[in-house]
């Protein structure tokens, strides 16, 4: 069962949160944050 899961370790996403930052332009790891950003 945690072999399963392992790809939701925070390690993981925190690698994948870093790539979509780089294409983005900016660092926002909060979405109601980046929301709030792209409504202004």
């Amino acid at each position: 069962m945690v072999r399963r899961y392992a790809h939701l370790s925070p390690n993981h996403l925190t690698e994948h949160a870093r790539k979509i930052d780089e294409v983005m332009g900016f660092n926002v790891t909060n979405l109601a944050l980046l929301k709030k950003v792209a409504d202004n």
